[in-house]
């Protein structure tokens, strides 16, 4: 990324960081923005460019978990895997949803690798994200989207990227009951 299109990602990045607790949900208001409208579009601009990639955009996050995590009294870290339907049910404008529990659930499913603190249960920082769209798996670990896999099938490759995420804690991953299955737990 170069350094002016660092600049408007560091600017962007900034006018999300607010004072309020660290795991309320919401996008937070742009600081001297001159409208709604003018923000919104000005991070449209940014997204779609094409030198910005989910790899680039989530550099970031890791290095301030490796900052928060360094800073905990735990030994391990934390990574929680979990998925989320994102239900966008009669918007007609968006091309690229996909079918998610029946003919009626349309969206997209989130998939997320959170690090979160093992001595205080606080989140510190999303470390891998894929979203599932109609044209594949759009993801930080690949600069093109990739085929989907079912939720187990994901577990182990987000363990063995978690490993180039240098982790100053030993990472100890944690998956809902949907993961009970003993043939993926054995990989």
């Amino acid at each position: 990324m170069d350094a002016r299109l660092q600049k408007r990602y560091l600017h962007l990045v900034n006018g999300h960081l607010s004072v309020v607790q660290a795991i309320a949900a919401g996008i937070k208001a742009l600081p001297a923005a001159g409208s709604a409208f003018a923000a919104t579009q000005a991070t449209w601009r940014f997204f779609a460019n094409q030198r910005v990639t989910l790899g680039a955009l989530v550099t970031p996050l890791r290095q301030l978990g490796q900052q928060s995590c360094a800073a905990s009294d735990s030994p391990y870290a934390l990574i929680v895997h979990d998925w989320s339907k994102l239900d966008y049910d009669g918007h007609a404008s968006k091309a690229d949803l996909v079918r998610l529990s029946n003919a009626r659930d349309w969206g997209y499913e989130l998939t997320t690798a959170l690090l979160v603190d093992a001595a205080s249960g606080a989140p510190l920082a999303p470390l891998g994200l894929a979203v599932r769209a109609a044209d594949g798996v759009h993801t930080t670990e690949a600069d093109t989207p990739q085929r989907r896999r079912s939720h187990l099938d994901q577990v182990l490759p987000w363990m063995q990227a978690s490993r180039g995420w240098d982790l100053p804690r030993t990472p100890v991953h944690v998956i809902d009951r949907e993961a009970d299955s003993v043939k993926h737990l054995r990989r």
